[in-house]
């Protein structure tokens, strides 16, 4: 069985982040003096669920991923640079499958058991055009498992105002998936089905003095198609029929809005960074993502980068943690990803300059609890804590 489908939100963003670098664009984009290659490698591993919250007889263990990253940045000229990228992802583990009561009347999670292993691999290209004050980029990306198959495009274009102080943002991008569940443990709701998706970026960034800058952003997403999990069921209570399958609407609209914050401390030789978004959708989840990170030069071309993680969101309209009766609009999921939960990641990244070489370290533990969201709402038995640690490194040539 697989359960890729929905990729781990928490991975895919952190593992992203640790690629990307520090600053955000103050400017339109310029093409990069030298070519640059980046290695990243992140050892990612879930903690088993409490047996306290588990069916007895059921092993509350979960995935370890292994995620190796790569990256090329290549000026073509004075005003084309091609960046490249490419992640491979080695799955395995066990996968919350469904909730249900046991003797005592407590809700319990039942896994799908230790058999889920995949390999997903990533590959993205952006060309990049630079003028005096604009840049232009195209975008393709293809992402491919054993069960899933994406294709994306997108184009991104930065405008300098005449005061060199402001830049305008734009961005848009479309993807089509194709989803072919596998059999294994469980059997899947579906043989095929596809989803598509686009959004739509805005953004202006603006030089508030020589040592600060502000971005602010709004976002539009749209996904229709087949956005259930083939392979989870919701077992309901007793006089019902004895399974459905996860059923969620077949559109989704979202809005984002977003800040970051770029604050230089010369009498420190350190920059805080501030970032906050706001995520609203139609299926009734808003979330709020608050991040705070401290960037400290030392001597020695040592940087030291600790920082906090904070993010709260409320529960989908249609989930429930158990289902008593199904509801009469066949929606039901009891997905721990729909429930009302937040969650804390702490993390500390250790950077080295040496040369043309940058080395860098980090490590990141993340722990989500119902208890932790601002909306009231029902949590989830499933909910995930984990550990990261990544290894990697950039050289210029």
């Amino acid at each position: 069985m697989k359960n890729n489908n929905n990729r781990h939100a928490a991975l895919a963003s952190l593992a992203g982040a640790a690629m990307a670098l520090p600053a955000i664009n103050v400017q339109a984009a310029s093409v990069a003096d030298n070519f640059q290659i980046g290695v990243r490698h992140h050892a990612y591993q879930e903690e088993g669920i409490d047996s306290n919250k588990l069916q007895q007889g059921s092993a509350g263990e979960r995935y370890d991923i292994d995620v190796n990253q790569f990256q090329l940045i290549a000026p073509l000229s004075d005003s084309f640079q091609l960046d490249v990228n490419y992640q491979v992802e080695k799955m395995s583990g066990a996968s919350p499958y469904f909730t249900q009561k046991n003797a005592d009347g407590q809700v319990v999670q039942v896994m799908s058991g230790a058999s889920i292993e995949d390999t997903r691999k990533d590959s993205s290209a952006k060309l990049t055009y630079v003028a005096d004050n604009y840049s232009l980029a195209a975008v393709i990306a293809r992402s491919t498992e054993d069960d899933y198959e994406s294709s994306s495009y997108g184009i991104e274009l930065s405008y300098e105002l005449a005061d060199k102080l402001t830049t305008l943002n734009l961005a848009a991008d479309q993807s089509q998936d194709e989803i072919s569940p596998t059999f294994g443990v469980t059997s899947p709701s579906v043989n095929f089905a596809e989803k598509d998706s686009w959004s739509v970026y805005a953004g202006l960034t603006r030089v508030l003095n020589k040592n600060m800058q502000l971005q602010v952003g709004l976002g539009l997403i749209d996904k229709s198609g087949f956005l259930s999990d083939p392979y989870k069921i919701v077992v309901p209570g007793s006089g019902q029929a004895a399974s459905f399958v996860d059923t969620r609407p077949t559109e989704r609209q979202a809005t984002t809005l977003s800040t970051r914050l770029r604050y230089f401390i010369p009498e420190v030789n350190a920059a805080l960074h501030a970032d906050y978004r706001y995520y609203d959708d139609d299926w009734q989840i808003n979330s709020h993502t608050f991040e705070l990170a401290w960037y400290q030069n030392l001597a020695d071309s040592w940087q030291v980068v600790p920082s906090l993680r904070f993010y709260s969101q409320s529960q989908a309209y249609f989930y429930e943690n158990f289902y008593e009766v199904a509801r009469s609009d066949g929606l039901q999921s009891t997905d721990y990803r729909l429930s009302s939960y937040g969650a804390i990641t702490l993390g500390l990244n250790l950077y080295k300059q040496i040369g043309n070489w940058r080395l860098t370290a980090g490590y990141q533990t993340y722990n989500s609890d119902e208890s932790y969201a601002l909306d009231s709402g029902e949590g989830s038995v499933g909910l995930i804590d984990f550990d990261m640690l990544s290894l990697g490194f950039d050289v210029k040539f």
